[in-house]
C-alpha cells in the first residue's frame, strides 16, 4: 500500500509498507496519517469520531472523522491514537511504526563551564526522538568538538543531505570548517576569515556556500572548493546577519541590522535584483531565516527588544504571519523539518540548582483542531546558536537531473564562480582583487607603476592599491608558490622582486614582481617583519623565534645573524617591526619589550655594529618606516593611536628621549576609542596608516589645513599585516642614486654598505672570514641554533567586546620546543605571568615564552591578543523637567531610566504615556531610542488612579522554573479525558479576591459614604478582581510550559503594527539533553 498526502514536493511524504516485513509506516509527523489502522498498540478497538458512545471526544480529525482510523488530530508528540470502544479505556495509542528516516537536526553548541564548543545532533521527527528515548535524558551525537578550555566557539552551521556535509563556522578561532558524515573527516578553510560569520546556507544544485559576515558588512559566496570568494553584496554600514536561499527558484534572502532600519531583502543567487521585503517596524532584529520548500514560505526570527518572533510570508513578501510569540526567549537560529520549526533559544536560564540551560524549540507550522500550538523544546546545558536540518525531505530532491535553462551546469563553465540568475541566466564572477574578461574569465588587472602592496594575513594574500585610484583600481597579487601570507615587503619600485613569509610552512619566499615564479629563499624560520635594502639586494627579517634581526642576500638565500638580543634582555626583548635608512646604511626597530610604558626604539648599522636605543621608556611602539625623500622616521605608538615624526638629522645624538621639534598625530577621538594603529608608511609626502580594528588602509595628508585621517583603498581586508609602496619613479629619483658599494666588493658570501662608498664582507651563519672577502667552514664552527617551537606557537587573535562586557575568555596551548643540541628535558623555560586560560579586558595584550639552551641561545614565542569594546554613543541630554539615572549594566547591556522630576507628571513620547521609560544601548553602540527630542513631561490625569506596582529600578523579565517534567501520556489525560483541576495558584487567586472584597465591605462599614460612591467603589473593586482573574490565567497558561509574567522592559513602538500575543501550546514538551 502506498497512498501519499496530497502535498507540493517532489518527494511526497506518505504512509507506506515496510516490504521486507508487509508492516505499515509511517514517513513524516503522524499528524499527516491518513491509513486505516483501526486498532491501538493495546489491542483495544477505535471508536468512530463521530460517535458520542462509549465516550464525547474532545478531538475529531480533519477528514471529518466518520471512520474509526487512527489519527493524531492534537498533534500529539507520541503520535497517532483513537479513543476506544472499551467504556473503561477513553483512549489508547496506536504505535504506528515510523519508516526509516536519516534525516537530522544539527546545532552549535557552546557549554561556557568547561568551555567546549560542539556540533551536536538529533534525529530530525521529535516523534523518533520520543520514542527512542521514553525518558527526560536523551543522548545526542557529537559530530565535531573542541577541548576543554579552548576559545573556539561554533557559531553558523549549514548542511547538504546529498554530500552528506556539515558546514561551520568557529566565531572565535575564525575559520570556516566541513564535517563530513561519510569520511569522519573536518577539514579547515578560509581560515582567519571566519570571525564575523553569522549564518550559513548552502546552494545544493550549484555547489556554491553564501555567507553573512557581520564584520566585513557583506554577503559572501565561495566555490564549494573554497578557492575563489567574493562579497556579492555589500551592506555597509549596515551589518549583515540573516540569511536563506532556494536553490530551485533562485532566491537569496538575508537580513541586515540597523537600529530602526532593519530590513529583510531578497536578490536573485548573484546578488543581484535585489528587493526589500520588510524594512522596520515590520522587522527588528532578524538573525535566523530559512525556506520552506514544501509549503514556499520564509520564516524567519526577529527579536522587538521585548520579546521573540517566528514569523512567515510568501517568497515576495506578501502574507506576512506571525507564527509564534514569546516574551521570555531570545530566538537566534532557525530551520524547517516536515510540519515543524526548529528555533534555538539564547536565553540564559537558571534551574532551581543554579544551573545554567537554554532551550532549543520545536514550532509547528499550523495549530491543532484548539488553534493551538503544541510547542515543544529539548533543555541544553550549553548555548545553541545555528541550526540546520540534514534531510532529503527538507529540499527538492539534489538528484534531479534535469539542467534547467541558463543553469551553471548547462552553460559554459565560468572561471572562478557561476551564479544563476533570475532571468534563466546566469553570472560569472571573480574572487576579490580578480576582473572579469569577457563573460566567464577572470584575470589579475594592472594598477600601473604607482601603487602600494598589502598583505592581509587573514586572506593569506597580497594585495596591490592603485596610488592614483584606489577606491576602484586593486588587485591580488598572482603567487606562483601555494603559501598563506603574513608579512610583506618589495624593492621599492626597481622592479625585480616581492618577499613575503609563510608562518606555517615557516618560510620566506621571493617572487619575480609580477608573480610569474616563485622560489623559497630562507628556510626554517618564522620570520615576522621583512624589509629589503634593493641597493645591495639584501632582506632584513626579524625572527620571532629568537628576536633575532638578520639578513638573506637576495640571490642565494646565505642567512647572517647581525643583532642578537643582550643575554640579560633576551626574555623580555619583543621586536615589531623594522626599517631601513638606505642612505646612512642603518637599521632602526620598535621593542615594546611586553610591558606598557617601557618600550624602546633601537638603531645600528647595517653590519650590527654600534646598536644603541635611540628612544626610551615609549608606550608600545610597533610601526615603523622612513620616509627617504624628507629624511623623517616615523614611528606608531599603537595603543595610544599615535604617530610621531622625527626628522633623522636630530637623532645624530641621541638623548633617549623624543625631541620637542617633532610631528606628532594623535588618531584618538570618539570614532577610534580604541584603535591599535601598527602599520605605517610614508610616500610622496603622504602617511598611510593601519588601525588593526578597521579594514582597510587610512591616509594623512600633512599640507592640509587640518590635516585628519581618511580612509583610502578598498574595504576587502581582514587583517592588514604589511604595507609597502612601489613607484618606479620614486625609486629613480630618491633611492637609486644613493650607491651601492657592494656591487664591486666581490663577497663569496654576504656583503653589506657601511657607508654610500664603503662595504664590508660578511659571512653566512656557521662559516668563518679567512680573508677580508672569503668565507669557508674549516669545520670549527657549528650551527648552534636556539631551540624552535616548529608550528606550536599560538596565533595573534582579536576580538570584539559588546558595551557592558569588560572581558572575553582567551585559552592557548604551552609552545612545544626541541633544540639542536641540548635536550627539551634541559631547556630553561620562561612563561608568562598570565596562563591559559585567561580572562582579558578591553587593551593589547602581549605573551612570550622563552626557551635557553645550554650554549646561552634563547628561542621566542610571542603572540598577541587584542580586545576592543565598542561604545555606546554620547546621550543625548533633556530637559531640567525629566531626570535621568545614571546608565547601569543590565541583564541586557547598558540602560537607564527616565522619569519626570514632578511626581504629578507623566511622560509623553508621541502618542505613549506612562510614568517612566528605559533606553537601552544595543551591541552596535547605538541607543534604542537615539532621538528624545519629542519628549516631555505632561500632568497627569486629574482622575483618581489606584496604582499597583513594584518600585524598582527597572522592571525585569523573569522566566519560571521548567514545569516538572511528565511522560506524554499523563499530559494527554488531562488533555483529552477533559477539563483540568484548578490548580493552587488559581485557589490563591480566589483567596485574593475574596480578602479584597472584605476590604471593601469594612471601607463601606466604617464609612458614611453615599450610595453612588460606595457604586463607584463597588465597579473598582470588581474591575480589580477581572484584572487579576485575567493575570491569574494568563500566568497558569504561561507557567504549563515554564514561563513567567511577562513583563515588557522597553516601550513598544508606536509604529510597530505587529499583535504580539501569547500563543498556547497543547503539551509541554520539555526535555533534557546530555
Amino acid at each position: 500500500m502506498n497512498t501519499c498526502l496530497g502535498l507540493l514536493l517532489v518527494l511526497a511524504f506518505c504512509h507506506q509498507t515496510l516490504a521486507q516485513s508487509g508492516q505499515e509506516c509511517l514517513s513524516g509527523p503522524s499528524v499527516w496519517y491518513s491509513g486505516n489502522q483501526s486498532t491501538t498498540n493495546l489491542g483495544y478497538t477505535c471508536q468512530n469520531w463521530t460517535a458520542k458512545s462509549p465516550h464525547i471526544p474532545k478531538y475529531t480529525p480533519a477528514d471529518g472523522g466518520n471512520h474509526n482510523f487512527c489519527r493524531n488530530p492534537d498533534h500529539d508528540i507520541l503520535g497517532t491514537w483513537c479513543y476506544t470502544t472499551n467504556s473503561s479505556k477513553k483512549w489508547d495509542y496506536c504505535n504506528i511504526t515510523k519508516c526509516p528516516d536519516d534525516s537530522l537536526v544539527i546545532w552549535t553548541n557552546v557549554n561556557q563551564v568547561n568551555k567546549t564548543t560542539q556540533l551536536y545532533s538529533l534525529p530530525a521527527d521529535p516523534e523518533v526522538v520520543r520514542r527512542q528515548s521514553p525518558s527526560s535524558k536523551i543522548n545526542v551525537t557529537v559530530f565535531v568538538g573542541s577541548n576543554p578550555g579552548t576559545t573556539a566557539e561554533f557559531w553558523a552551521v549549514a548542511s547538504d543531505y546529498a554530500s552528506k556535509q556539515i558546514f561551520f563556522a568557529d566565531y572565535r578561532t575564525r575559520y570556516l570548517g566541513i564535517y563530513d558524515q561519510t569520511t569522519n573527516d573536518t577539514s579547515l578553510y578560509l581560515e582567519g576569515m571566519g570571525h564575523g560569520i553569522e549564518n550559513i546556507a548552502y546552494d545544493w544544485r550549484n555547489r556554491n556556500l553564501y555567507l553573512t559576515d557581520s564584520s566585513m558588512k557583506w554577503v559572501l559566496v565561495a566555490d564549494n572548493q573554497f578557492q575563489y570568494y567574493a562579497p556579492i553584496h555589500k551592506a555597509d554600514p549596515d551589518p549583515a546577519y540573516g540569511l536563506a536561499l532556494h536553490s530551485t527558484k533562485r532566491f537569496l534572502f538575508f537580513s541586515t541590522y540597523k537600529l530602526q532600519g532593519s530590513k529583510i531583502i531578497r536578490t536573485d543567487l548573484a546578488g543581484k535584483n535585489a528587493t526589500t521585503l520588510f524594512a522596520y517596524p515590520e522587522v527588528h532584529d532578524v538573525t535566523g531565516m530559512t525556506v520552506d520548500y514544501a509549503d514556499e514560505k520564509l520564516y524567519w526570527t526577529d527579536f522587538t527588544g521585548y520579546g521573540s518572533l517566528v514569523m512567515s510570508s510568501n517568497f515576495d513578501g506578501t502574507n506576512k504571519t506571525q507564527k509564534y510569540y514569546s516574551g521570555s526567549s531570545i530566538y537566534w537560529g532557525i530551520a524547517s523539518f516536515n510540519s515543524i520549526l526548529y528555533v534555538t533559544d539564547v536565553h540564559r536560564r537558571i534551574d532551581n540548582t543554579g544551573a545554567l540551560y537554554y532551550h532549543l524549540w520545536w514550532i509547528p507550522k499550523g495549530r491543532n483542531q484548539k488553534g493551538r500550538l503544541n510547542v515543544g523544546n529539548y533543555k541544553l546545558t550549553g548555548k545553541p546558536r545555528g541550526v540546520t536540518v540534514m534531510s532529503r525531505q527538507t529540499e527538492q530532491s539534489p538528484f534531479d537531473p534535469v539542467l534547467v535553462t541558463g543553469s551553471c551546469q548547462a552553460s559554459p563553465e565560468c572561471a572562478h564562480i557561476c551564479l544563476p540568475r533570475l532571468n534563466a541566466t546566469r553570472e560569472c564572477i571573480c574572487s576579490i582583487g580578480y576582473t572579469k574578461q569577457g563573460d566567464t574569465g577572470c584575470i589579475t588587472n594592472s594598477v600601473g607603476t604607482r601603487y602600494m602592496l598589502v598583505s592581509d594575513a587573514g586572506q593569506g594574500k597580497i594585495f596591490r592599491v592603485s596610488l592614483d585610484n584606489s577606491s576602484s583600481n586593486y588587485s591580488v597579487f598572482p603567487m606562483a608558490q601555494a603559501s598563506k601570507v603574513t608579512f610583506m615587503t618589495n624593492d621599492g619600485g626597481a622592479g625585480s622582486f616581492v618577499f613575503w613569509s609563510d608562518k606555517q610552512k615557516q618560510k620566506i619566499f621571493k617572487s619575480t614582481i609580477n608573480g610569474a615564479t616563485a622560489r623559497t629563499l630562507v628556510d626554517k624560520v618564522h620570520a615576522r617583519f621583512l624589509a629589503f635594502d634593493p641597493l645591495d639586494q639584501n632582506l632584513f627579517y626579524i625572527d620571532d623565534d629568537t628576536q633575532y634581526i638578520a639578513f638573506a642576500d637576495a640571490i642565494n638565500g646565505y642567512v647572517t645573524t647581525i643583532m642578537k638580543p643582550d643575554r640579560a634582555q633576551r626574555n623580555k626583548t619583543s621586536i615589531r617591526q623594522l626599517t631601513l635608512d638606505l642612505q646612512m646604511k642603518k637599521v632602526y626597530w620598535t621593542d615594546t619589550r611586553s610591558t606598557n610604558d617601557q618600550g624602546q626604539l633601537w638603531r645600528m648599522n647595517y653590519d650590527g655594529s654600534q646598536k644603541e636605543i635611540v628612544f626610551d621608556n615609549l608606550n608600545w611602539p610597533h610601526g615603523i618606516t622612513i620616509d627617504q625623500k624628507n629624511r623623517i622616521l616615523y614611528f606608531t605608538e599603537s595603543k595610544r593611536s599615535q604617530i610621531y615624526g622625527i626628522s633623522l638629522a636630530l637623532l645624530a645624538n641621541v638623548t633617549g628621549t623624543i625631541p620637542t621639534n617633532r610631528t606628532f598625530y594623535n588618531l584618538k577621538d570618539g570614532k577610534r576609542k580604541n584603535g591599535i594603529v601598527t602599520e605605517i608608511q610614508v610616500i610622496n609626502d603622504l602617511i598611510y596608516f593601519n588601525d588593526r580594528t578597521r579594514n582597510y588602509m587610512e591616509v594623512i595628508d600633512p599640507s592640509a589645513a587640518n590635516p585628519g585621517a581618511s580612509p583610502f583603498g578598498p574595504r576587502d581586508f581582514y587583517r592588514i599585516r604589511s604595507m609597502v609602496y612601489y613607484d618606479t619613479s620614486y625609486f629613480i629619483q630618491y633611492i637609486n642614486k644613493l650607491g651601492r658599494p657592494c656591487a664591486l666588493k666581490g663577497c663569496n658570501s654576504n656583503c653589506v654598505a657601511l657607508t654610500r662608498g664603503t662595504s664590508k664582507c660578511l659571512c653566512q651563519d656557521g662559516f668563518n672570514l679567512v680573508t677580508s672577502n672569503l668565507c669557508t667552514n674549516d669545520g670549527t664552527q657549528r650551527p648552534d641554533n636556539p631551540p624552535s617551537y616548529g608550528v606550536t606557537c599560538p596565533t595573534s587573535k582579536i576580538r570584539v567586546l559588546p558595551p557592558c562586557s569588560n572581558s572575553t575568555p582567551f585559552s592557548w596551548a604551552t609552545p612545544a620546543w626541541t633544540d639542536d643540541f641540548t635536550a627539551t628535558m634541559n631547556l630553561t623555560l620562561t612563561s608568562p605571568s598570565i596562563t591559559s586560560p585567561a580572562t582579558l579586558g578591553p587593551g593589547f595584550h602581549e605573551f612570550s615564552y622563552t626557551a635557553t639552551d645550554h650554549s646561552g641561545n634563547v628561542g621566542h614565542c610571542t603572540f598577541d591578543f587584542t580586545v576592543t569594546q565598542t561604545q555606546c554613543r554620547a546621550r543625548q541630554g533633556l530637559g531640567t523637567n525629566i531626570i535621568e539615572t545614571a546608565t547601569i549594566c543590565g541583564d541586557n547591556g547598558p540602560e537607564y531610566n527616565i522619569t519626570c522630576a514632578s511626581a504629578n507628571q507623566l511622560l509623553q513620547f508621541g502618542q505613549d504615556t506612562r510614568s517612566y521609560m528605559t533606553n537601552r544601548c544595543f551591541s552596535s553602540g547605538e541607543w534604542m531610542y537615539p532621538n528624545l527630542n519629542g519628549l516631555q513631561c505632561v500632568d497627569a490625569p486629574s482622575t483618581t488612579t489606584i496604582i499597583i506596582a513594584t518600585t524598582t529600578h527597572r522592571p525585569t523579565t523573569t522566566a519560571a522554573p521548567p514545569a516538572t517534567t511528565t511522560t506524554a501520556a499523563a499530559a494527554r489525560t488531562t488533555t483529552k479525558k477533559g477539563p483540568m483541576k484548578p490548580t493552587g495558584k488559581a485557589s490563591t487567586t480566589s483567596g485574593k479576591a475574596t480578602t479584597t472584597a472584605t476590604l471593601a465591605a469594612k471601607l463601606t462599614k466604617g464609612y458614611a459614604m453615599s450610595s453612588g460612591a460606595i457604586a463607584a467603589i463597588v465597579i473598582l473593586v470588581i474591575v480589580f478582581v477581572a484584572v487579576v482573574a485575567v493575570v491569574a490565567v494568563q500566568y497558569v497558561r504561561n507557567g504549563k510550559r515554564g514561563v513567567g509574567m511577562i513583563i515588557p522592559v522597553f516601550w513598544k513602538p508606536k509604529e510597530d503594527t505587529i499583535n504580539l500575543q501569547n500563543d498556547t501550546d497543547d503539551g509541554g514538551n520539555h526535555y533534557s539533553v546530555l
